[in-house]
């Protein structure tokens, strides 16, 4: 694939988790995860956690969430088959909800609330029900739009990264929300946050 199609996340400085449907119509998930675990350990940073649930789709939600094995995308105007199949689904949801937080809470140091900006990327808009499920739990969530949505621009054409930026800043520097390891090592670093 081109180069473009690559996140760089080399550039991060935090742990990361990957949770891959290997049923996925939708992207090459799998492929993706082992790329960025490669350019990760390339670049010296620690390998990742790599969990991949074989027959699952794109969409691993929050325990009991139904499958959604296809639907239209807003965003390309078109159906897109997402995949999965309902009961490898059903437990993949059951467990990638179990090693997210095992996750969070691992990777953020004992105090107020471990901080994640949540983003939602088919049709755009703010969905708050994961964000909810997550506050319940015990974190500081910022439920974050960035297309299809009040005055946000209706379709995904371009955008800027400094607007994750902002809302990343702002929980970073929520006096309630915990501060990971890596930013306590590096307090005196810029942009450092996962997405």
């Amino acid at each position: 694939p081109d180069q473009k199609s690559f996140i760089p996340v080399e550039r991060a400085e935090c742990p990361f988790l990957f949770l891959v449907g290997q049923d996925d119509h939708n992207w090459k998930s799998e492929f993706y995860a082992n790329e960025a675990s490669k350019r990760l350990q390339a670049h010296g940073k620690a390998k990742p956690q790599v969990i991949c649930y074989p027959g699952t789709g794109h969409y691993i939600e929050p325990p009991y969430f139904p499958l959604c094995p296809a639907s239209l995308h807003t965003l390309v105007g078109a159906p897109v088959i997402w995949g999965g199949e309902p009961r490898a689904h059903a437990r993949a949801q059951v467990d990638a909800w179990q090693q997210l937080q095992t996750f969070f809470h691992k990777h953020v140091e004992p105090a107020p609330f471990p901080g994640i900006v949540d983003i939602s990327a088919a049709g755009g808009g703010l969905l708050e029900y994961r964000a909810s499920l997550l506050a319940g739990k015990g974190f500081a969530v910022m439920a974050l739009a960035y297309y299809n949505y009040e005055d946000l621009p209706k379709s995904l054409e371009n955008f800027h990264l400094e607007y994750f930026e902002e809302a990343v800043n702002y929980l970073l520097n929520h006096p309630q929300r915990r501060r990971t390891e890596a930013e306590k090592r590096r307090r005196r670093g810029g942009f450092r946050a996962t997405l």
